[in-house]
């Protein structure tokens, strides 16, 4: 019983395996075959589609350059006048060059006579002298391939090549407008091809039809061919399908047929429906036939288009592909039966072989083993049912040299060792009971051990679970923290810089008033440089924010180093020759010119290393210096060197702190956050920086930063100057219209003013829904788009505008005042062109609109530049008054601006000059600098 079992398992084994093997062989051999077959069956289509596309191409080539000898007198030969009133080539030429041919007069445009003359176009005369030179040449090379070459002629004629078959003399005049039309699709399908250009696309196909001139079933391929926009010619062939069809029926893989159809439905070959396709003229609808396995096989390949499929209503696979040129479906039908008939033909073999193996095995083995190991081991058992029993004197025959005969030695073997170890298992048992009294005792006392030290790290675990949780809670409570920080330092940027932008933006319009009185000219001066002193301190405070919620990313682009430097030089002298400074760049430093980085966030690093060392220095100067060194990669190193006040070593430790302003530093201006901000820069450009100082003597700092090299070529040309001030629109342009979307009155009186002032048209909004109804009816050029507005932010208003009518064209600018970059990203990915930072200056907008809108503009002439302002020494106050030196520390003591300039509209009195050059200093919060002169003056004084 376990034997057949076992057989049966067995074979369904090997059936289920050689099934498999057969089924994955047979699928890809099948995949295998249909792209073969696929690839050989296009053959004549993907021919045919060439050998047009060849023909149109030299049509026109020989269309353009040859020039035709004697057209009308071959024309005149060429034609005869037909009874039904068409002109059709002589038969003299079909005998000849096997071509014939018929004008139409249907509709006809050319054929204008009836008496027999050919009264064409030019064009049309070339076109048919061509077209009749070409099919001679090009039809006798193809005929071996194809039954037929023709051109046509839009709803006027057709030329055919087709030797034997005189088509055209005996043909009448409703299958010569079908064979017209057919060769004649609509313009969107044909190939354009042109004297300029040649642009290829795939021809047009007709359906299978039955042509009893060739007593053979066809399709029609057609290229149309287009010269300077016109249709002038369409080349076609007619594919003869005999072979396609007897191959498709006849050759197969064993077991499976073959069937083509065409993506409607209609049935092109099947083995079984040859008759039914005949008598319905090539129009069998699988859709409308009686047979559901054709239909789902229809079915399946319009949704799999290609490949290998699993048809499991039918039990069948099927192989499809799709031929080339008029894409027929070629599929084969694999049923399934082969495989498992194949696979149970297998397994039976393997069954017989299997139960007549066994069967002699069987036999064999009965008379081997009932002699060499029946009998020896029912000896062995007899002798263990003795030991079994106790008695250990048992001796096997050992003289046989077989396994047997080795286990009856190692049998005795262990009979003595039993015996050995019986006694000393005795002897054990006893010495077991005596460790066995004292062990209970260890075991409870190792129990209890293990229970207390379970205890503790239990506790253990509880405390560390507690400790994870409030270390979870802290992080989720700092990151509460860090997001709203983010978000106040959103709406305070925000908050500030709206109102800041009013102030500067209506400062710098006041400015250009030429019927500003001199004093007023002055009181705006102060709040333009108060206004952009505040700006520069809420920057700072912002960068310093941006920085530690890493918000900051670098902008790395190829640039000018030494250009940079020197501007920085350059735009710091002005600072220095104030103070009686030398502001000098080192001429011995060795750098590369050209290197890639952040070009602006290493200038403010530059910049406020400069600012500093100029700030509290007031005797000697500042050097630049850069150079490189190496190690493992290329390093730059600027140094920024100044002759001082030095810095204290206790208080170098924390000279980098945030908002600390130490000694001198505590009557400056400044936010206290240049050098921390400094540091943050170079520790994200992946740099550091060192601080050197002797009190008294001066400070070193020091920054290190990795170097990368760049060419000239890796970057753009530098922009050329500035102009002067816009004035007004360039004349030849048309009048922009300009919508302001603004919920602030301020900001949009401020930028409909800057508009309008040079010839702008504008609109204003005041939030996002108004925005929509004015874009609807006044159609804008451009739109200035604030992003928080009351109703509708800019953000949901721009996402309106741009699904109207028009709003993917219009310009839309955000005027934003965020200074954190995500916020940004988010402006431009919500389909903002582009955007503007309050507060913004007058000339940023106007370039913005000529970026956008190409807007040119008339300038003013620059401004020359500006003389150079005398310094400021303790020699230069010693003619004031003793009383008014006094008013002026006490002013700068204070801070207050009004205050000081009050003080400083005294010294006019004395030293027109003077005051001037204190107002100088003033204007830009050198407080330091006016200090160190009236108070070094008092010092000087004698006691």
């Amino acid at each position: 019983m376990g034997i057949s079992v076992a057989v049966f398992f067995i074979t369904l084994i090997t059936y289920i395996y050689v099934f498999s093997s057969l089924k994955s062989r047979a699928l890809e051999d099948l995949e295998e075959y249909i792209t073969q077959r696929g690839i050989r069956e296009s053959i004549p289509f993907t021919l045919a589609m060439d050998n047009q596309k060849a023909f149109a191409t030299d049509f026109i080539a020989r269309l353009g350059r040859r020039k035709i000898a004697n057209i009308d007198q071959r024309l005149e030969a060429l034609f005869y006048r037909h009874s039904d009133g068409t002109l059709r080539i002589d038969s003299r030429f079909f005998e000849q060059d096997g071509i014939t041919g018929v004008i139409s007069t249907l509709g006809s445009n050319y054929a204008k006579s009836t008496d027999g003359s050919t009264d064409f176009p030019l064009s049309f005369r070339r076109s048919m002298i061509v077209g009749y030179d070409m099919l001679a040449q090009y039809g006798p090379a193809w005929h071996n391939r194809f039954a037929n070459l023709y051109v046509s002629f839009p709803g006027d004629g057709i030329f055919m090549y087709w030797p034997k078959i005189p088509w055209g003399l005996k043909t009448g005049l409703w299958e010569i407008n079908s064979k017209i039309n057919l060769s004649n699709p609509n313009n969107e399908d044909v190939v354009v091809i042109d004297e300029g250009s040649k642009v290829d696309a795939d021809p047009s196909w007709s359906n299978l039809y039955y042509d009893f001139a060739a007593d053979n079933w066809m399709v029609s391929s057609t290229t149309p061919i287009i010269l300077n926009g016109k249709h002038i010619l369409s080349v076609s062939n007619d594919i003869l399908l005999h072979e396609l069809f007897n191959r498709t029926i006849t050759q197969h893989l064993d077991g499976t047929y073959n069937l083509i159809f065409d993506a409607s439905g209609k049935l092109i070959v099947h083995p079984e429906f040859m008759d039914a396709i005949q008598s319905q003229g090539g129009n069998f609808s699988i859709l409308e036939a009686n047979d559901q396995n054709l239909r789902n096989i229809y079915e399946l390949t319009i949704s799999h288009q290609e490949g290998v499929i699993d048809n499991v209503l039918d039990d069948e696979y099927l192989g499809i592909t799709r031929l080339d040129g008029p894409g027929w479906y070629f599929v084969t039908v694999f049923p399934k039966s082969i495989i498992s008939q194949g696979a149970f033909k297998t397994a039976r073999v393997i069954l017989i072989i299997g139960l007549v193996s066994l069967l002699l095995e069987i036999f064999i083995l009965y008379f081997f083993l009932k002699r060499q190991v029946a009998i020896p081991l029912k000896q062995l058992m007899d002798a263990t049912n003795r030991i079994a029993s106790g008695d250990f004197s048992v001796e096997l025959d050992v003289k046989r040299q077989d396994e047997i005969g080795h286990l009856a030695h190692q049998f005795n073997t262990m009979s003595r060792k039993i015996d050995a170890r019986e006694k000393a298992l005795k002897d054990a048992r006893l010495e077991l009971k005596k460790m066995n009294e004292g062990l209970e005792e260890s075991v409870q006392q190792r129990t209890q051990e293990l229970q207390k030290a379970l205890k503790e790290v239990e506790d253990t675990q509880e405390t560390l679970k507690q400790y994870a949780d409030s270390l979870k809670a802290a992080m989720t409570e700092a990151e509460s923290a860090n997001k709203a920080k983010s978000e106040f330092l959103a709406n305070m940027s925000h908050e500030l810089r709206t109102p800041l932008n009013a102030i500067l933006g209506f400062s710098s319009l006041m400015s250009r008033d030429p019927s500003l009185s001199e004093s007023l000219r002055r009181n705006n001066e102060i709040i333009s440089r108060s206004g952009y002193h505040l700006l520069s301190l809420i920057n700072d405070v912002l960068d310093m924010a941006k920085i530690e919620a890493g918000q900051v990313e670098l902008e790395n682009a190829p640039f000018d180093l030494g250009a940079m430097v020197l501007e920085v030089n350059d735009m710091m002298q002005l600072r220095a020759q104030d103070k009686g400074l030398k502001l000098q760049f080192d001429q011995t430093s060795l750098f590369p010119r050209y290197i890639v980085g952040d070009e602006s966030r290493l200038r403010q690093i530059l910049v406020n290393l400069v600012g500093n060392a100029l700030k509290f220095t007031h005797e000697g100067g500042v050097t630049i210096r850069l150079g490189t060194r190496k190690n493992s990669r290329t390093h730059l190193v600027i140094e920024v060197e100044d002759s001082g006040i030095g810095i204290a070593p206790e208080d170098q430790q924390c000279i980098f702190e945030p908002f600390l302003q130490l000694g001198e530093q505590a009557i400056s201006k400044g936010s206290g956050l240049g050098l921390s901000i400094t540091r943050q820069m170079v520790q994200l450009m992946g740099g550091h920086i060192t601080l050197e100082s002797t009190p008294d003597k001066g400070s070193v700092f020091k920054v290190d930063l990795p170097l990368q090299e760049a060419r000239k070529s890796d970057f753009p040309k530098p922009k050329q100057a500035e102009d002067g001030e816009v004035v007004h629109l360039a004349p030849g342009q048309p009048r922009y219209r300009i919508l302001i979307v603004e919920d602030q009155v301020d900001n949009q009186t401020l930028l409909a003013k800057l508009l309008e002032s040079v010839g702008f048209l504008t609109k204003v909004a005041d939030n996002g829904e108004e925005a929509i109804r004015i874009f609807q009816s006044w159609h804008p050029h451009f739109i200035w788009m604030d992003r928080r507005m009351p109703v509708m932010d800019g953000m949901e208003a721009t996402r309106r505008i741009r699904e109207l009518p028009g709003g993917k064209e219009v310009k839309i600018v955000a005027v934003t005042a965020s200074a954190f970059t995500e916020e940004r990203r988010q402006l431009l990915a919500g389909g903002m062109d582009d955007y503007i930072r309050k507060p913004y200056k007058a000339l940023e907008i106007y370039d913005c609109l000529s970026k956008h809108l190409g807007v040119e503009y008339i300038y003013e002439a620059p401004p020359e530049p500006k003389t150079q302002r005398p310094k400021l020494t303790p020699e230069m106050v010693e003619g004031l008054p003793d009383p008014l030196r006094e008013e002026l520390i006490e002013a700068l003591e204070s801070l207050e601006i009004d205050r000081i300039d009050s003080a400083i509209k005294r010294v006019s009195a004395h030293d027109q000059q003077l005051q001037t050059t204190l107002n100088h200093l003033a204007r830009n919060f050198d407080y330091l600098t006016l200090m160190k002169a009236l108070q070094q003056k008092d010092n000087e004084s004698p006691t």
